[in-house]
């Protein structure tokens, strides 16, 4: 059997069914840049001379500060070694030679993860934020946000997702993509 490269396997992830259905906005866009970070890391690389070296190599270059004095991007790194432990185990699943001994290889290593989110919606926030949003003519924001720390809710839940604008000219931020209340959701 003919050893691919990493694009290649790269490109037949993309093809997959299940890469078109992906979850919720944005995530197909995000997975899809991830994979063209991939695709420029290691370029034309066949798959079984990958070594543990080279995934270190760039995990670090992945990491680098975008500019000089700006902090590392470790959740950068660390979700790029992610896609690229989904990516092998496809590769697995598609029989592709040398994937099953990349993906055992990368089981093994633990790239260091991005320290946990620690900033959280409090009482102080809430209550700075609302005013200021009546003030500014944006009674909306200060209701969702009232009934996010009051519910204890994520953003998300309580005005939807950020959808893409018909056009295909990027995000449309006032079309909420939930169904508004007592609307039943379309399937």
């Amino acid at each position: 059997m003919l050893s691919p490269d990493l694009c290649t396997v790269t490109r037949r992830e993309r093809c997959l069914p299940t890469f078109c259905k992906i979850g919720p906005l944005g995530t197909r866009e995000k997975d899809a840049h991830v994979l063209t970070l991939i695709e420029k890391a290691f370029g034309d690389r066949l798959v079984p001379s990958l070594t543990l070296a080279d995934f270190w190599r760039r995990y670090d270059a992945a990491k680098k500060p975008k500019a000089p004095g700006q902090p590392e991007r470790v959740r950068r790194a660390w979700g790029i070694m992610k896609k690229l432990r989904e990516l092998f185990a496809y590769g697995v699943a598609a029989e592709l030679d040398g994937c099953a001994r990349v993906r055992d290889l990368l089981a093994e290593v633990r790239f260091p993860q991005p320290v946990r989110r620690r900033v959280t919606l409090d009482r102080e926030h809430v209550e700075a934020f609302i005013p200021k949003a009546i003030e500014m003519g944006r009674e909306s924001l200060a209701l969702a946000t009232a009934i996010q720390f009051d519910a204890v809710m994520r953003q998300k839940d309580v005005v939807g997702e950020v959808g893409a604008d018909p056009g295909g000219r990027g995000p449309d931020r006032h079309r909420a993509q939930r169904p508004a209340l007592g609307e039943r959701p379309h399937r």
